[in-house]
């Protein structure tokens, strides 16, 4: 009986080898779109590694990147007129294609600021008291 026992764990034990095939390699192709559907012509892109934070922009032709080892990565895109857009993504097929929307950038985005103070006007012939204008 303790024959058999051995036997079982041993076999149990018996560590089998698993072969890893060599390291996969993906193509990246980035897009840009306007908030109205547009693809934006001119971009600004990088690329990098999750994890390292290594940037693989020396990689990229224009908007794609080819023979990247699968793995997660960080895309970075800007275009003129555009706020910066990032994305995440796993690269774990032969070929992906990223899509982004980008943001319009507006001049005024934000709160306005308006500094100085404010002196108490003096009733005036044509001129209204309490009134604030706005100088365009």
């Amino acid at each position: 009986m303790r024959i058999f026992l051995l036997l079982s764990a041993a076999s149990l034990c018996n560590g089998e080898c698993v072969q890893v095939g060599p390291p996969k390699f993906g193509r990246v192709e980035i897009s840009a779109f306007s908030g109205l559907g547009e693809r934006l012509p001119t971009l600004y892109v990088d690329l990098f590694e999750i994890g390292t934070n290594k940037s693989l922009k020396s990689q990229l032709n224009g908007v794609v990147a080819a023979k990247i080892p699968y793995g997660t990565y960080l895309i970075s895109v800007s275009a003129p007129g555009f706020l910066r857009a990032e994305r995440q993504f796993r690269l774990d097929q032969p070929e992906i294609l990223v899509r982004v929307q980008l943001s319009f950038a507006a001049e005024c985005a934000g709160f306005a600021e308006v500094r100085g103070r404010i002196l108490s006007a003096q009733a005036k012939e044509g001129v209204q008291t309490g009134a604030l204008r706005k100088k365009a």
